[in-house]
């Protein structure tokens, strides 16, 4: 790992390393992990898959019946979740 983290920060920096940077390159690849593992986390605590499992059924319950408009609110809930995840890992990530 630490083979690895010597030459991304070689590649990006045009520089040799000391190992401040190494260390600090290791830790900030830990954290996204940790990040990652807790958005997963969470979602399947809070139900997530199963919503968008059964995202047509439950938006034809609330009165969306007509021709195609249930499966484009869940195609516009599956964009939302998206944009949401992006910005999550653009704002979180180092």
């Amino acid at each position: 790992m630490r083979k690895e983290a010597e030459e991304n920060i070689r590649r990006e920096t045009g520089h040799a390393t000391n190992d401040d940077e190494v260390a600090e390159n290791i830790v900030g690849g830990r954290r996204l992990v940790w990040i990652g593992i807790g958005l997963t986390l969470f979602q399947q605590v809070t139900g997530q898959p199963t919503l968008m499992y059964y995202a047509v059924s439950v938006f034809e319950s609330a009165g969306l019946s007509g021709p195609g408009q249930a499966a484009l609110a869940t195609v516009l809930l599956g964009v939302f979740k998206m944009a949401g995840t992006a910005f999550v890992a653009v704002h979180l990530g180092p």
